[in-house]
């Protein structure tokens, strides 16, 4: 199963302030920056989510994004259900828009519901709170420089 680039954003971003201290807050700019994707594409997703009430958002000049009680508690499944809510795995229409001729009595169609649900149902197993790792924290927070009096 692929992820749309826009859900792979939303995730990444969820994950990387699932690493901040409860209360912390960082800007869609600086989200952007270290998960590697353009800011007004990550800002959309940030939006999303806070639709969904898995982030809160303040806005002005100290302004940024947080995850929310719901957001600590969301699941990785649960929150890819709602990022892309379609329901085909396969096409059954064409580029040209043509319909399949199986579709009336499609066992395949079936199966891959199925195997949609069965890799959601695995991805609900996980919080998203739990995937950043401390390496991984380092990395993106890095701890501020030291200053040594001279």
């Amino acid at each position: 199963m692929k992820l749309s680039m826009f859900a792979d954003a939303a995730l990444r971003a969820m994950v990387m302030l699932a690493a901040l201290p409860p209360g912390e807050i960082r800007t869609a700019r600086e989200v952007a920056e270290v998960i590697e994707v353009p800011v007004t594409h990550l800002s959309k997703a940030i939006s999303r989510l806070s639709d969904f009430g898995l982030v809160e958002v303040a806005r002005g000049r100290y302004g940024g994004a947080q995850l929310t009680a719901a957001g600590r508690a969301a699941s990785v499944g649960a929150v890819l259900r709602r990022l892309d809510p379609r329901t085909d795995v396969a096409e059954c229409v064409s580029a040209d828009g043509h319909r399949c001729p199986l579709i009336a009595d499609c066992a395949l169609k079936t199966i891959l519901a199925e195997a949609r649900e069965a890799f959601y149902r695995s991805l609900d197993r996980h919080l998203i709170v739990d995937l950043p790792t401390p390496r991984q924290i380092a990395l993106v927070f890095p701890p501020p420089p030291v200053c040594t009096p001279v």
